[in-house]
């Protein structure tokens, strides 16, 4: 019970499937705000997450703040009729509605839910701020309470929907690249590399352009991790419109987001610089 439902303005691409959002806090906690604009959830909390292809539920992920070991996730796989769920002991890939689904491991969970990116991931001022609805969700969660201090400069940011044509290209495309890859590649993040694809950090300042690859340029001549007006010579693009082992982001995916890789290809290709 008491358990709130939620979206985000910008979800983070997997494989396809439909997502259902749920928070529970501690009764009375209230959720601290980093400067970055992270929601940091107190220990306690819950976050629940239902997966949906083809209108079945396949699998619910829960991310527990608990008190002895910080956050940890548990994967629950469904029974084909929805009767029951139960705990995966490590990670599992299997067919599911005609296509391949990665469920995580425990630890797969831990690679991705990292601190430098607030843990929760898509918890952020910026991801559930929505002044295109009523009641927006962040004046919401400040008015009953479960927020804690919010500065002006935050409630102005919002991260808008890359599948939102009546926004401008390169905001669509910073926002998919900060849901999809700046958990990682962000500073204090688990990449080697030092790019920062944060959606507040300008392009001239994320270590991209025309930066040399630091984990391979998958054999493309002079390859750079970000080309200004070519693509094809990005392996930012390469990575993420590819399968396989160079694929990125490299955990539980088996499918790719082809209106993404038309879009990031589509902003790149346009651009005259950085």
């Amino acid at each position: 019970d008491h358990l709130l439902p939620y979206d985000i303005n910008e979800p983070f691409w997997s494989d396809g499937a439909a997502k259902e959002r749920f928070l529970r806090l501690p009764e009375g906690a209230v959720a601290d705000i980093d400067a970055a604009g992270n929601i940091m959830l107190p220990v306690g909390s819950v976050l629940v997450k239902n997966f949906r292809l083809q209108n079945r539920l396949i699998e619910t992920r829960l991310l527990l703040h608990q008190h002895d070991s910080g956050w940890n996730g548990y994967s629950y796989v469904w029974s084909e009729d929805e009767s029951g769920a139960t705990l995966l002991e490590g990670a599992l890939e299997t067919e599911v509605g005609g296509q391949l689904w990665h469920f995580p491991s425990r630890a797969e969970c831990a690679q991705c839910h990292t601190g430098a990116a607030g843990s929760s991931l898509g918890l952020e001022v910026a991801q559930i701020n929505n002044p295109g609805v009523d009641p927006n969700p962040l004046d919401e969660w400040l008015s009953r309470g479960l927020l804690g201090y919010v500065s002006d400069q935050l409630k102005s940011q919002t991260l808008p929907s890359s599948r939102d044509t009546s926004v401008d290209i390169e905001t669509r495309a910073r926002s998919y690249l900060h849901v999809n890859c700046s958990y990682c590649h962000r500073p204090g993040g688990t990449s080697q590399a030092t790019m920062d694809l944060r959606f507040t950090t300008h392009l001239v300042n994320a270590n991209v352009c025309n930066a040399e690859p630091m984990q391979g340029d998958l054999g493309i001549a002079d390859g750079r991790i970000f080309v200004p007006g070519d693509a094809e010579r990005s392996v930012l693009w390469q990575r993420i419109s590819s399968q396989g082992e160079n694929h990125m982001p490299p955990l539980a995916t088996n499918k790719l987001d082809d209106v993404s890789v038309a879009l990031i290809r589509e902003w790149i290709d346009g651009l005259h610089g950085c």
